[in-house]
């Protein structure tokens, strides 16, 4: 008799401490860059593509020789929708370009991490040189600000921060930021991306950036379940 009224609450136990916790994304694409004019970012270059994130992410972008000319070659977001672009210079496509004697470059994300954890981020960066140029190999800081009122933070350094690219070509970035629990459940997240200098005959270009972070599964919940099943089976015990 015991373990038949113990049985029925093995599925619940089940589902409680096996549910899987759901990603969300936010993505961003050059091409939805409208055509620039010579020297500045085309209007809407800062909406967000695609995203399932609480509220609504945004992106902004600072230096003083910005473009948005020539985006990565085709990507496949996150909801399937795929983004066309040139993979160079060129049309099709635009990206989020920093062009020679560009100054305090940078690139910042903010949206809301309410709820979630584990933030990880991709994007393809292109940096380009003429011969006989020195190419740009690396951010020269990744930093965070939680909104705690203690500013930004180091979000990534050392190998980190390097670009990967080693040719005129795009090449995919990756960023696994799960390990700073600072970020988790935080209602405003800004994370910032500094650029170097832009010297002569180099550019900079990013494009197709994307995050995802995974949604907080209370654990509380599953707890207070497996004691109420625990308090039962002992009850039914003692009554044995």
């Amino acid at each position: 008799m015991m373990k038949t009224q113990f049985y029925f609450l093995i599925p619940l136990l089940a589902a409680a401490m096996n549910a899987d916790a759901a990603t969300v994304y936010a993505f961003w694409s050059g091409q939805d860059l409208l055509t620039p004019s010579a020297g500045t970012p085309g209007v809407g270059s800062e909406t967000v593509s695609r995203e399932t994130f609480p509220g609504t992410p945004t992106l902004t972008t600072a230096g003083s020789a910005r473009v948005t000319t020539g985006g990565a070659a085709t990507f496949t977001a996150y909801d399937g929708s795929v983004w066309t672009g040139s993979g160079g210079s060129g049309s099709p496509g635009y990206s989020f370009g920093y062009n020679p004697g560009s100054n305090g470059n940078n690139l910042i994300l903010t949206f809301s991490m309410a709820g979630l954890q584990d933030l990880a981020l991709r994007m393809d960066i292109r940096a380009g040189i003429n011969t006989g140029a020195t190419r740009p190999t690396a951010f020269t800081a990744i930093e965070y600000d939680n909104g705690d009122g203690g500013g930004f933070r180091t979000a990534a350094s050392g190998a980190g921060l390097n670009f990967g690219a080693t040719n005129n070509n795009f090449t995919g970035y990756n960023l696994d930021l799960s390990a700073l629990d600072l970020m988790d459940d935080r209602s405003t997240i800004q994370l910032r991306f500094s650029l170097p200098n832009v010297l002569t005959d180099t550019s900079i270009r990013l494009d197709n950036i994307q995050i995802s972070a995974l949604e907080i599964v209370p654990e509380p919940a599953s707890a207070a379940l497996a004691g109420v099943a625990f308090g039962f089976l002992s009850l039914r015990r003692r009554r044995a």
